[in-house]
């Protein structure tokens, strides 16, 4: 088991669960979706690509969910808010449950915790054409300058790191990337990566230290 801590101190730490899954990993069914999922499911196409990850994507989410709330994955109610986010039905679970989830290429993540918004985000390290003009409208002057140190692949894959730090962040708070205002809460952000190809970050509204523990961890 992996244990990752945002910074040491003797404040209790806010535990949070981070799922790593392969898309495929789980043996899913369709009835596990709600009717407006399964819809969407033939808009896309069951067998198209987006369809098939859309299909795994959301089936994965509430196979995971299912551990918390004590219902199969059938008895999953979610709701989004008017951005999309999910969240669980607090008519239907214990609303105390926060979760986040993302997925790339042909890994899922899921961060997991309890009274505290968390966000989480993965993106797979490649080649992005697009990434200096994005840093320069979304980073600091600080983090582009460290950037424009770094030679490829150094640059991609810290680019990631701070992007995916901010998509998790902009979840955590429910917004979107384009609308969103710096956040007013106070917040922690713990990166990670999977194997030499993914990196991602989890973040929470909290002051408190975060300490991730990574469940169904992936092979290296």
């Amino acid at each position: 088991m992996q244990m990752i801590i945002s910074r040491p101190g003797d404040i209790t730490p806010l535990n949070v669960d981070l799922w790593q899954l392969e898309l495929g990993q789980v043996s899913v069914r369709g009835d596990w979706l709600s009717v407006s999922e399964q819809a969407w499911l033939e808009k896309l196409g069951l067998f198209s690509r987006a369809g098939q990850q859309f299909y795994q994507s959301r089936s994965l989410l509430r196979w995971v969910l299912s551990h918390y709330v004590s219902v199969p994955p059938t008895g999953i109610h979610l709701c989004f808010t008017p951005t999309g986010k999910p969240y669980l039905d607090r008519w239907a679970h214990d609303p105390a449950w926060q979760f986040s989830w993302s997925h790339a290429g042909a890994i899922a993540v899921a961060a997991i915790t309890r009274d505290v918004p968390v966000g989480v985000d993965i993106e797979q390290i490649k080649p992005r054409p697009r990434a200096r003009q994005i840093a320069q409208r979304f980073f600091s002057p600080t983090a582009q300058a460290h950037l424009e140190s770094l030679p490829e692949p150094g640059y991609t894959k810290e680019f990631l790191r701070g992007w995916t730090g901010l998509e998790a962040k902009i979840k955590a708070m429910g917004g979107q990337l384009f609308q969103s205002e710096p956040c007013p809460h106070p917040n922690q952000t713990v990166n990670f990566t999977i194997g030499s190809h993914y990196v991602g970050a989890v973040v929470a509204l909290t002051d408190q230290p975060v300490s991730l523990k990574v469940i169904c961890k992936l092979p290296q």
